[in-house]
């Protein structure tokens, strides 16, 4: 390890000297303690879908196109993506519709 930025304690630099060592001799300053994850997300802020994600652009589409109910789509893409990998009537049901058209 290099040490040696501990003995300029107590010099005096040149000024223009003094502006190039800055981010040297504050990278050895004490620091605090990083935040834990506790201290930073005091209240469990979970962050919310975008209206402009992939997904709800999909939905908006649909419930305009097909006259669907945007908030049972909204309920179904949760189910699917809480669900996923298993096998559930919802993830049957576009199968079907699609095999009816």
């Amino acid at each position: 390890m290099n040490h040696h930025i501990y003995h300029l304690t107590n010099t005096q630099l040149p000024e223009p000297l003094c502006h190039q060592l800055a981010p040297f001799i504050s990278a050895y300053r004490p620091h605090d303690k990083p935040p834990t994850k506790k201290d930073m997300d005091q209240d469990d802020y979970i962050p919310k879908e975008s209206p402009l994600s992939k997904e709800n652009i999909i939905d908006t589409y649909k419930a305009i196109k097909y006259s669907q109910d945007l908030e049972w789509l909204k309920l179904k893409r949760e189910y699917n993506k809480k669900w996923k990998g298993y096998r559930t009537s919802y993830d049957i049901i576009p199968y079907l519709l699609s095999s009816e058209n």
